[in-house]
């Protein structure tokens, strides 16, 4: 009976061996079993050196631990870290698990950094993930620039070594040499030059004698005449002084007034206002003009072929003959004046001067209603005038085949 209590104490003692034992093993690797825990999970394409049991922080301060790191497919590499924090613990969504390094032996850890969110994560969600840049990745890219700048500056001084090397050759060391020797010999000459003016000034000391005679004589000159300069300056401040009391303002001022009275003149004649611009501007008058020239012309030849057709008579024979022109004869006669056929260039409101056309044949201005026309070339029959237009037509196509015919145009061509 004894042996039989020994050996279910030896048992006994042997189960709570093995449960302190493994009690002590959890409690080594993190776990808790006293300690209410959840669990949360984080997905990293790199770890940095993170383990099983690497502490969670949270502002510095212990809260959790790594429980497991597994790969979530062997093909992309991903690694799946499941992480255990306190219960009274709660973390907002999206909220980050960032890797970051402990101490300057590269001992990594998590650290949460919680967002603003007022939700709360689910136990067992997946947060976002972070890796921080390890010692080594800050320390190249702050000594990048710096490296940069050493290369920079190796270059420039292997330009400037180059640089030195080339001017600095044979060549230039005898151009050099040459150089000092110039300026020795320059020094020479100089010494020479010097003595021969110290030799000069001797030989001309008599002639610079003179010459200092001849302009204390030429002081003395001024000093007896000092009165009549004196007279002179004198006359100069009188005019000065009645140039200056002459009215130049005033004067300007007429002038500015007569000048922009001209502008005005000007500016109404460049608007075809007033008779002087009609009479520059407005065609009409130099249309009329050879209207009635051309009517005296018909006139005179129609007296000279038809003399019989007016009226002759004689008053008190007194050796004069008066002549009585038949006015509806005359009027039937313009009306019946055939249409003229023209190529038309261009058209404008405003005048344009006939310089600027660049086509064959001399280009006239006509007037029509304020709308001036611009033609080459006047035919009595339409056929010779279709001849003329298609040769203008070539070099440029926009002119136009036009009659006019009573002060009046029409566009024949399309």
């Amino acid at each position: 009976m004894n042996n039989k209590y020994k050996y279910i104490l030896i048992g006994l003692l042997i189960v709570i061996t093995v449960g302190i034992f493994i009690f002590g093993l959890n409690f080594l690797k993190g776990k808790n079993f006293f300690i209410e825990e959840e669990e949360y999970y984080v997905v990293y394409e790199r770890i940095e050196g993170l383990n099983s049991s690497s502490p969670v922080l949270l502002n510095g301060y212990n809260i959790g631990q790594v429980r497991e790191i597994k790969f979530n497919d062997l093909i992309e590499g991903d690694l799946i870290v499941k992480f255990i924090v306190k219960r009274d613990i709660r973390i907002p969504k999206n909220s980050t698990a960032r890797i970051f390094s402990q101490d300057l032996m590269g001992t990594k850890a998590i650290e949460l950094i919680f967002s603003d969110s007022d939700q709360q994560t689910e136990i067992g969600d997946t947060l976002n993930s972070q890796t921080e840049e390890s010692l080594k990745d800050q320390v190249s890219i702050e000594m990048l620039p710096l490296k940069n700048k050493a290369e920079d500056l190796l270059k420039e001084m292997e330009n400037a070594i180059k640089i030195i090397n080339t001017v600095f050759n044979e060549e230039t060391q005898s151009n050099l040499h040459e150089i000092f020797r110039q300026l020795t010999q320059t020094a020479a000459n100089l010494n020479s030059s010097s003595a021969s003016v110290d030799s000069m000034l001797i030989n001309e000391k008599q002639q610079i004698h003179r010459l200092l005679v001849n302009l204390e004589g030429i002081t003395r000159n001024f000093n007896s005449n000092s009165k009549n300069i004196t007279e002179l300056l004198y006359n100069l401040k009188s005019l000065t002084d009645s140039l200056n009391q002459t009215d130049f303002k005033g004067t300007m001022s007429n002038v500015d007034s007569t000048l922009s009275n001209l502008n005005q003149v000007l500016a109404s004649i460049e608007n075809q206002q007033g008779t002087m611009g009609k009479l520059i501007y407005d065609d009409s008058l130099y249309n009329t003009i050879n209207r009635g020239t051309d009517e005296i012309g018909n006139l005179a030849a129609d007296l000279r072929i038809n003399p019989k057709r007016y009226l002759h008579f004689s008053v008190f024979d007194l050796g004069r003959t008066m002549y009585v022109l038949d006015e509806k004869k005359i009027e039937k006669k313009a009306s019946a004046q055939r249409p003229i056929y023209c190529v038309l260039i261009d058209k404008s409101d405003k005048p344009i001067a006939l310089e600027s056309f660049e086509v064959a044949g001399d280009v006239k201005q006509r007037s029509f209603d304020g709308t001036y026309l611009y033609t080459v070339g006047e035919f009595s029959k339409e056929r010779k005038a279709e001849k003329f237009f298609n040769k203008i037509q070539k070099t440029n196509p926009d002119a136009q085949l036009v009659k006019i015919n009573k002060n009046q145009y029409e566009v024949l061509s399309n």
